[in-house]
Order: C-alpha cells, then structure tokens, then sequence
C-alpha cells in the first residue's frame, strides 16, 4: 500500500494514509483539518482504524464516519469512543462518534490487505498497534527512542514495558510510524532499548 503521512497539526500527531487500488485507510485522524487534507488529495476513506481513544488521535472520526469511512477499534478501548468519553479530552470539544467494528489481537482484512493487530496496552487500556504492508503504526506506544505516558486515565507503566517488549521481539525489521514525532525502525529501537 501506498503510504502518506498527513503533517501533523495543533496536536502534533501523526495522521497516516494508505491507499492501494481497493480503496484507503486513515490511521488515527487526530484533529479536523485532516479531513481538509484529504479533500485535496481526492481521498475520500473507506475505513478509519484508531491506536487509542485520546482526543489527538480521534478528533477527526466523526467527520470521516459521517462521509462513509467505517471506524475500527481494538475492544478493550471501544467503550471509551463510545459517545465521545475519550479517554482525555483535556476540556476540548471534539465530535462524538461510535466505532463501526472492534478487533481483538490478530489478523483482519480490509481492502484485500492483511493487517496484523498488536494489542499494545500500557498508555491505554485497549492501545494497540498495526502491522500493514510491512509498515508498523504504533500510536503512542513506541516512539523514536522514546514512548507514551501512563499517567492519564487507564494507563499502566508494567503494561506499557511489557507491549515495548512485544514490539521490539516481533521477528525481522520493519519501519515503525508512531503517533507522534519521526519514524523509526525497530532495528533502531532494539540497539536503543538494549
């Protein structure tokens, strides 16, 4: 799949597009302006999948959903979609909206891609990353030597080290695209983390 990354905006997140010939997935659109964004590319998305439900990741679901994007979710974190109870919405407004799917840990398939589902939980509850392509989107688990906090809502130090050290054991190198900040490798985050 063909990979853009939207630059990010006020949050300073990262919002990721994939297209192939079936069709597009947004990972994590955290804030209005995405949307914006992929008018110009004349991308209208068929699914719209979520690391995590912080308001820097979400703010742009429920404009996409509207448009016919279908939203998917690990379980564990769909409850704090539901509605708009983001886990932290640090007082801001953002648009409700309710995933269309959830997962578990595996594979799925969407536009004829398989995608492999890591649950990563630690910076939150039902956290998880997605190897697609080869590609790893890792939300705010896994930076560039670096990694999420676990002092908001839901958030667990030991889980966090113990979903680090899941990714960093998966077999072969890929290219990791966090929530925030530069991509990286896991070959990288290996010599880092050692």
């Amino acid at each position: 799949m063909e990979l853009k990354t939207l630059t990010p905006y006020g949050f300073a997140s990262n919002t990721y597009l994939l297209t192939n010939e079936r069709g597009s997935i947004v990972v994590d659109p955290g804030e209005k302006k995405v949307v914006s964004r992929l008018k110009e590319l004349g991308v209208a998305p068929d699914y719209v999948l979520l690391t995590h439900a912080h308001f820097d990741h979400v703010g742009g679901v429920a404009v996409l959903q509207r448009q016919g994007a279908k939203v998917g979710c690990l379980a564990e974190e769909a409850p704090y979609m539901i509605g708009g109870k983001a886990l932290v919405g640090f007082g801001l407004n953002f648009e409700t909206f309710t995933p269309d799917f959830t997962f578990g840990e595996g594979e799925i398939e969407l536009l004829g891609e398989k995608i492999f589902v890591y649950a990563t939980p630690g910076h939150t509850v039902g956290g998880c990353a997605y190897l697609i392509d080869g590609k790893l989107f890792t939300g705010d688990t896994l930076f560039r030597e670096s990694y999420g906090r676990t002092d908001l809502p839901t958030g667990d130090t030991r889980q966090l080290f113990s979903s680090l050290k899941k990714l960093l054991s998966l077999q072969g190198d890929y290219p990791v695209y966090p929530g925030h900040g530069e991509p990286t490798a896991l070959s990288h985050e290996r010599k880092f983390y050692s």
